[in-house]
């Protein structure tokens, strides 16, 4: 299958769909691994930094069954599937269970611990020339073409992962999103990004849109929010010199714009539905993100 090239332009910058392509399947990646990472938190309280090497020990185990030794691809899968469990096993009763009632400090370190120590299981598995050479072995073979880039079956896989992660866990992962820890750290994230640069609206929208706010809660969340935060700001601002009768008579001067612009807003967002509105939301934050690195 193959897709013409497109170019991509924003901002005066021209990003070849090939390099967008790229970097969605890089970040679908960390996100599955993300995923892990928080439901193991969510079950243990315990930030688990073995977590990776958990998955690389099992993982590599498929390269060198399928094809140093020959073994069917899906037999591999279920042994490697099988160490896999026995990892989670050996954290559980290790370093879970023996460090429960030890500060989390101390059971993080472990994790750091149990890191090594898989690694280390890791470097005993046989790397060889033709392991070097070889593809990962994957179930089917499949290729798209996008322009000079062709997706293997692992970024297809990957795609197709993702999609059946959100079937499954879709009300487990908007339970993380509801959560008190989750809203504790986008609230932090809110604070640094809105002192540093006046650019916590980015951070905002896609919080407030992950808990699934109806649009008009939305909005009106929004609104008290940032006056409570700007309201704090002032001295703060005023300490660093950040407002002065300049800056004080320019906001003057935009105060009617400010206030046609309230009218306008809250007639547009009466007419989309709360799916547009979302989309629009989305689009506009994507749009703005972009703004601030470029």
């Amino acid at each position: 299958m193959t897709l013409a090239i497109v170019q991509v332009t924003l901002f005066g910058l021209h990003i070849p769909l090939e390099i967008v392509i790229l970097g969605v399947i890089t970040g679908l990646i960390y996100s599955l691994l993300a995923v892990g990472i928080i439901l193991a938190y969510k079950s243990s309280r315990v930030i688990n930094f073995a977590h990776g090497e958990m998955g690389a020990l099992a993982a590599g185990l498929i390269p060198w069954l399928v094809i140093v030794k020959g073994w069917p691809y899906w037999p591999a899968v279920l042994l490697a599937l099988a160490v896999a469990a026995l990892t989670g096993v050996f954290m559980e009763l290790v370093i879970i269970r023996h460090f429960s009632k030890s500060a989390r400090l101390i059971v993080l370190v472990a994790t750091i611990g149990a890191s090594q120590l898989f690694f280390a299981f890791g470097t005993f598995i046989p790397k060889g020339a033709a392991l070097g050479r070889a593809i990962f072995p994957t179930p089917f073979r499949a290729s798209v073409q996008i322009g000079s880039l062709t997706l293997s079956t692992g970024p297809i896989l990957i795609l197709i992962t993702v999609q059946l992660l959100r079937s499954w866990l879709g009300e487990k992962i908007d339970h993380i999103f509801k959560s008190h820890s989750f809203g504790i750290v986008m609230g932090i994230l809110l604070g640094i990004t809105t002192m540093l640069a006046n650019a916590a609206g980015p951070v905002a929208v896609l919080y407030l849109l992950s808990v699934g706010l109806p649009k008009w809660a939305l909005i009106g969340t929004s609104a008290f929010t940032f006056f409570v935060i700007n309201l704090f700001k002032v001295p703060f601002s005023a300490h660093l010199g950040l407002i002065t009768p300049s800056s004080l008579m320019m906001a003057l001067v935009l105060a009617p714009l400010i206030i046609l612009g309230f009218f306008c807003g809250k007639y547009i967002a009466g007419a989309m539905p709360q799916k547009l509105f979302e989309t629009f939301l989305l689009i506009c934050t994507a749009i703005g993100a972009l703004r601030l690195i470029w």
